[in-house]
């Protein structure tokens, strides 16, 4: 059970501001009138991503942090919650490596979103996608360099799940040997994409995988 409180406790973290919420468990503040809410998950130890009001709660370019700290506890931000963007103005997306899960409708109705970045391809390939911002965003970018030939590194065994479905702007991908798992709809739908290179260390390729790569 999360404690209650009654008081409103305001912590500065690397410039951020904390704050105690009643619709979320903390707010922080990233700059002049915005925020971003998280909700406190997995026994007390981790943050989810999540809304003030639906719809209304993110605009314009988002940075996600990798952990804030709270009450004197520091803890990671490992997933962006259901429904947590959906609706809103947010042009830009910035997810940190330390995100293992993308909820359900997460970039729901986000028509603005042209651009998502990450900092770790691997990190990318074993998040549990729910939803996949980069069905909407034009643009996927690897430490601001923008992804069309798309090489996965040795280190990753599986490649999650819908983990590039339905990106676009695709238009080869050569699959490093260590790889050993294809996940389900891993590639679906990158109506670009016209080369692809598979290792032979990779022994199971899961349903639908390239479905309508035309």
């Amino acid at each position: 059970m999360k404690k209650q409180i009654t008081t409103i406790l305001v912590v500065v973290f690397m410039g951020m501001v904390c704050v105690k919420t009643h619709a979320a468990d903390i707010r922080v503040e990233i700059g002049y009138d915005k925020s971003i809410y998280f909700n406190i998950i997995n026994d007390d130890k981790e943050l989810e991503v999540t809304y003030y009001i639906l719809g209304q709660t993110y605009y314009g370019n988002v940075d996600i942090p990798e952990e804030v700290t709270y009450d004197n506890i520091t803890r990671r931000v490992t997933s962006i919650g259901d429904s947590a963007f959906a609706g809103c103005s947010i042009r830009n997306i910035s997810l940190p490596k330390s995100v293992n899960r993308i909820g359900r409708m997460a970039f729901w109705r986000c028509k603005e979103l042209t651009t998502v970045r990450i900092s770790d391809l691997e990190a990318w390939c074993k998040i549990d996608f729910f939803d996949n911002p980069i069905k909407i965003a034009k643009k996927f970018l690897l430490n601001e360099t923008e992804i069309k030939d798309l090489v996965i590194p040795s280190s990753v065994k599986k490649i999650a799940n819908e983990a590039f479905s339905s990106f676009e702007a695709l238009t080869s991908v050569t699959i490093s040997d260590g790889v050993e798992i294809l996940g389900r709809r891993a590639f679906s739908n990158c109506s670009s994409l016209t080369s692809v290179t598979i290792p032979n260390s990779v022994t199971d390729i899961e349903s639908r995988v390239f479905y309508y790569c035309i």
